[in-house]
């Protein structure tokens, strides 16, 4: 695994380091991702295009929060594939998704709304059972969301998402997100998401990223599933964190996650114009 995280980040640091012309504002931003399970044969690949309704300064901010800081709006088109294989069995899960994030002038509320598709391909190898070897897809199914939020003073932002064929009674959910920037380029950033389901764990999310310099990050977080009733223990999950700009527009991250049940990393990398 660490030869793969080594090769990764050193690829992204030599494309880096290519002689892009720095500067201060930007209005696009390309994101891509690569994750992977240690104790099962699972990866994903993400990849991620904003575009900022304004350009966006990023003079004496740090570069990961200047967007947020300065509340632009934004549209945004992602599209990912996860795949998971077993001895006898194989998903390819894909999904792509288009969401808009607006910011109210002359008020302290923003709004969303989106739409979101995902189609499994699924294979069964002859594992020596009854089902033999067969191939299937499902057709792309569609969910519509929306978004909610208010920004009451500088730096803070609270939200909740609404998700179609979702009662809020069933589901409901709450995020917080606090970046206070202090003096000699630093900063910190806090997070806080909680999620009441029905169907599903209750979820409580914290994290928490510090800011060396404007370009480089460390953050630390941790999760906690909880599940009412007998049939399941509670389940929590911890990760760090880094994150640095080589340059004005490109930078690099690495994520380690361990849980009760299994760990993964995430190696990502951001290009900016």
């Amino acid at each position: 695994m660490k030869p793969i995280i080594y090769s990764a980040i050193f690829a992204t640091s030599s494309f880096a380091l290519a002689p892009f012309a720095a500067s201060d504002t930007y209005r696009n931003e390309i994101y891509a991702t690569y994750s992977e399970l240690d104790e099962v044969d699972e990866y994903s690949i993400n990849l991620q295009g904003k575009h900022y309704f304004s350009a966006v300064d990023t003079t004496g901010l740090p570069l990961a929060e200047a967007a947020f800081l300065q509340k632009s709006s934004s549209v945004t088109l992602a599209a990912s594939n996860n795949n998971y294989k077993s001895d006898n069995y194989e998903n390819d899960t894909y999904a792509r998704s288009l969401n808009v994030n607006y910011f109210i002038p002359n008020s302290i509320f923003f709004v969303g709304a989106g739409v979101s598709q995902q189609k499994h391909n699924i294979h069964n190898f002859d594992g020596g059972d009854d089902a033999g070897v067969y191939d299937y897809s499902t057709d792309w199914g569609s969910n519509l969301n929306a978004r909610i939020g208010v920004a009451p003073i500088e730096g803070l932002q609270i939200w909740s998402d609404f998700y179609e064929n979702s009662d809020i009674s069933d589901y409901w959910n709450l995020s917080a997100k606090y970046v206070k920037p202090l003096s000699n380029e630093r900063a910190v950033s806090t997070e806080v998401y909680y999620s009441d389901n029905d169907y599903g764990p209750r979820t409580v999310i914290v994290s928490a990223d510090y800011y060396f310099t404007h370009r480089f990050s460390v953050g630390v977080g941790a999760a906690r599933f909880m599940y009412d009733g007998d049939y399941r223990d509670d389940t929590n999950s911890y990760h760090v964190r880094a994150r640095h700009f080589v340059t004005e527009n490109i930078s690099a991250d690495l994520t380690y996650f361990s849980s009760d049940y299994s760990d993964s990393w995430m190696i990502g990398g951001t290009f900016r114009f």
